[in-house]
């Protein structure tokens, strides 16, 4: 993890994703279909660049759930305020 080796991100039952205190900084996916394998990554890197239309994404159809961003979550690991 960030900031001395504190657990800052992980996964939530029922969630699918990577998640942080403050909402979802990735995703994962794979899919077949006939005979075929697709898959994608997203990665949530800068959260000010996209502002502030960033905050109503409802990440997974999943309301009350926020969306975060890895600068964001190594700025606050930096301040001592991330969970470990």
């Amino acid at each position: 993890g960030v900031a001395g080796g504190g657990r800052v991100a992980g996964r939530v039952a029922g969630r699918p994703g990577v998640w942080v205190s403050s909402g979802k900084v990735a995703a994962l996916g794979v899919r077949v279909r006939k005979w075929v394998a697709f898959h994608g990554v997203a990665l949530n890197l800068v959260g000010a660049l996209v502002a502030p239309g960033f905050a109503r994404i409802v990440p997974c159809g999943i309301e009350g759930a926020g969306v975060a961003a890895l600068d964001g979550v190594v700025a606050a690991a930096g301040r001592g305020a991330v969970g470990r």
